[in-house]
């Protein structure tokens, strides 16, 4: 089953890097919140933004392909709030 509303884990992914996020959306008819680990508002960078649906299975498969050396790699403006990729 897929739910839309609630809260759950996610990734912000991002020109070939990603962050471990968290999102809540309280109804289906009330927007969607995105959060950093650190609880603060993820911004998303300028430009189309998708969001896809996928099973845990999936993103485990997924995280597991992604170097160590990409993670590390991931910086972020926290002056700007928003990836500096």
């Amino acid at each position: 089953n897929v739910y839309t509303t609630g809260s759950g884990d996610g990734l912000f992914i991002s020109g070939g890097k990603y962050i471990s996020i968290k999102w809540t959306k309280d109804g289906v008819d009330e927007p969607l919140h995105l959060f950093r680990e650190d609880g603060s508002p993820l911004l998303l960078n300028c430009g189309t933004t998708f969001v896809n649906i996928m099973s845990p299975d999936t993103m485990a498969a997924m995280t597991t392909g992604i170097s160590k050396r990409k993670r590390e790699k991931t910086r972020w403006n926290s002056r700007e709030r928003r990836s500096t990729f």
